[in-house]
């Protein structure tokens, strides 16, 4: 038995599902229906139509920027929407479903786009087009829809530091321009309503929001902590509250090695102090520290997997140089794996500026190391990886994310009452 989404209607959405242009881009907000609402349906149900290809052409394919992220996304989906008795054959491992007619739905990946060549296909999703190395569209799935004259949607929410941020930026303007080709917009408001897409201007910051729920291009200003604003997130005082415990958030580059020490209250993080070496150990900046605020009654560390693990250095790792000196009264919070760089960074710049314009962190000008790198760490151009030539950047910035990622992770939440959506229309398919 297969299992359909429920119907809710949409005009976009319907008028995308109707549409039967061979080039086609679906630009929507997150949770928005744009995946499993509208492109992957479309998708199985024109490959269990009775097909008039020759049968080596008879290629359906979903690609996600990851093998991991394209099954995650859309392998047992797609199984799901399709009737046993349509199913001849299923390999789990080349992730292909042969069918009744003699298509294939095949599930594949940008980052081993080279699998895509060498077959003609009647009809492909490219979902996460900011996400997906450059040049998959391009160089791989356009010359194998030449000869079959298929279909391609290209699917995404808009990104500024994606490594496909840019070019599919410009396939938009020009399909939007372009009456030959099909281009879709909408927002997650007008699915889910703004009373529930205000709800999650509190979860990201303003630039971050609009892309992703508002799907509007952001320009880049290459800069990691594009929410950091020089005077509402900036402090030349802070009295260091004797009840609450300092916070250290911890980087254990050598040079330099950074501790970033800070106080929360109310729901917001204070940062009055670091402490930056280099050519230095763990046991150098704890002596700072204790010699500097050793009085305190409380300190709770926080740092990154990688810092639980043994370094040649030192005879054990720093997470348990810190859990075993008996000089402080402290908790260590050190996770047993890291978030996604994207979220500690997305997180970080919440904190920084919420969508809201709630400010819930401030830095005093004492920290200078942490200053410089929110206002100098960068993307490489036109990537969504951090640019690490400079030695001496990133690390105050390390020490302080990582607190806040674990204290305020990023975490999407699904309504209870959310109904996935698609749109059918009298235009029938493909």
């Amino acid at each position: 038995m297969s299992i359909w989404p429920k119907l809710r209607y949409h005009p976009v959405q319907s008028a995308l599902w109707q549409c039967r242009k061979q080039h086609i881009i679906a630009l929507a907000g997150r949770q928005s229906g744009k995946t499993k609402g509208i492109c992957i349906p479309k998708l199985v149900l024109a490959a269990l139509c009775k097909q008039t290809q020759p049968i080596d052409n008879r290629n359906y394919l979903y690609v996600g920027p990851t093998r991991l992220q394209a099954k995650g996304i859309a392998w047992d989906y797609i199984k799901s929407l399709i009737p046993k008795k349509a199913i001849t054959k299923i390999s789990e491992t080349e992730l292909q479903i042969n069918l009744w007619n003699g298509s294939k739905i095949m599930i594949m990946s940008g980052e081993a786009r080279e699998r895509i060549d060498g077959r003609g296909y009647l009809g492909v999703i490219i979902d996460e087009c900011s996400d997906q190395p450059p040049g998959v569209f391009e160089e791989n799935v356009d010359p194998a829809l030449t000869a079959t004259k298929g279909w391609c949607i290209r699917i995404g929410i808009p990104k500024r530091s994606g490594p496909s941020g840019s070019s599919f930026r410009k396939a938009c303007d020009e399909y939007q321009s372009n009456p030959e080709k099909g281009y879709f917009h909408w927002t997650t408001a007008s699915l889910w309503g703004e009373e529930y897409v205000d709800k999650r201007r509190s979860v990201l910051s303003e630039r971050d929001f609009r892309e992703q729920f508002e799907a509007s291009w952001v320009n880049s200003t290459g800069v990691i902590a594009d929410a950091f604003d020089e005077v509402q997130n900036v402090m030349d005082y802070y009295e260091i509250q004797p009840d609450l415990p300092i916070v250290v958030g911890s980087d254990f580059n050598r040079s330099p090695l950074c501790f970033e020490l800070c106080q929360i209250k109310d729901d917001q993080l204070f940062v009055f102090d670091e402490i930056r070496l280099n050519e230095a150990s763990t046991a150098d900046a704890l002596d700072i520290l204790y010699k500097t605020y050793g009085h305190h009654n409380e300190f709770h560390f926080y740092g990154d997997a990688s810092s639980k693990n043994q370094h040649t250095s030192a005879s054990e790792s720093d997470y348990m140089q810190i859990k075993n000196d008996r000089r402080f009264n402290s908790l260590v919070f050190y996770p047993n794996s890291n978030p996604r760089l994207s979220n500690r960074f997305a997180a970080a710049n919440r904190l920084l500026k919420d969508a809201n314009g709630k400010v819930r962190c401030r830095i005093h000008t004492r920290c200078k190391g942490l200053l410089e790198d929110l206002r100098s760490y960068s993307y490489i151009e036109g990537t969504n990886q951090p640019d690490q030539r400079n030695k001496q950047l990133s690390h105050s910035f390390d020490a302080w994310s990582y607190i806040i990622s674990y204290k305020w992770p990023m975490r999407f939440e699904m309504d209870p009452d959310y109904t996935p959506t698609i749109s059918f229309g009298s235009g029938g398919m493909m």
